[in-house]
């Protein structure tokens, strides 16, 4: 191998350089080279290499899997730090063991979170169709005319547990670590309800204490998660 040592190489004519052929690799190592790195180069066409900035607004945080399980609890602390603004859970396909149940979330607080307080205040609308009609209307037993001073939230309703019935949708958490202001939430899911018809369900309120949230629990009101998938989402 041989070396070269100049100060500018210039083309012959033209104005494109080769350096070796399309079977030949090209190798940089000045300039802090990694594995990984991109080379990026500055406003006088000084190159360096750098890493490839991997920061996004949106960052998947975890993926939970529930299979026969009670629930599912969401407790991890830096997920509720002021890195994050927001949280988005997306429910796939959750199956209950038990028929006509109904999705529920709680928010916890403390530094071991506790679920038990009666801070919630809740709003929960449904849009059916029942094979010939669509509606919209609130339902008031689980918070459509405004439940206040209870320790839950409904996410989906009656839903059924046949092998080809589930539920999927989203909820999201607005700066759930501030302890200055209220954590307020939206959430909407769709899907089969027991006796087959399909349905999507509003939900939307908040938590009536200005304390860092520092857990989340997902369960049915009765009997097991059967399976499904909930996927965390941190929003910066």
């Amino acid at each position: 191998m041989s070396t070269l040592e100049v100060n500018t190489i210039e083309p012959e004519s033209g104005t494109v350089i080769n350096l070796g052929s399309a079977s030949h690799t090209v190798k940089i190592p000045g300039g802090g080279a990694g594995a990984g790195k991109v080379l990026t180069s500055d406003a006088d066409g000084d190159a360096t290499w750098a890493a490839v900035s991997t920061t996004s607004d949106i960052e998947l945080l975890n993926t939970y899997e529930p299979s026969g399980v009670s629930e599912v609890v969401v407790d991890t602390a830096s997920y509720f730090s002021s890195t994050y603004k927001g949280l988005k859970f997306k429910f796939i396909n959750m199956h209950p063991v038990t028929d006509q149940v109904h999705l529920r979330f709680q928010l916890g607080i403390g530094a071991t979170p506790v679920y038990t307080g009666a801070n919630f205040y809740t709003n929960f609308g449904i849009m059916q169709s029942n094979g010939t009609t669509n509606w919209w209307q609130y339902e008031a037993s689980y918070g459509g005319s405004g439940a206040w001073g209870v320790n839950f939230a409904t996410l989906f309703k009656e839903i059924g547990n046949d092998t080809d019935e589930s539920v999927g949708g989203e909820l999201e958490l607005f700066n759930p670590g501030s302890s200055t202001f209220e954590t307020v939430y939206q959430s909407m899911c769709t899907g089969h309800l027991y006796h087959d018809y399909m349905l999507t369900c509003f939900g939307g309120g908040g938590y009536n204490v200005a304390d860092a949230i520092t857990g989340v629990r997902f369960y049915f009101n009765s009997g097991n998660i059967d399976s499904g998938i909930i996927k965390v989402y941190g929003l910066r």
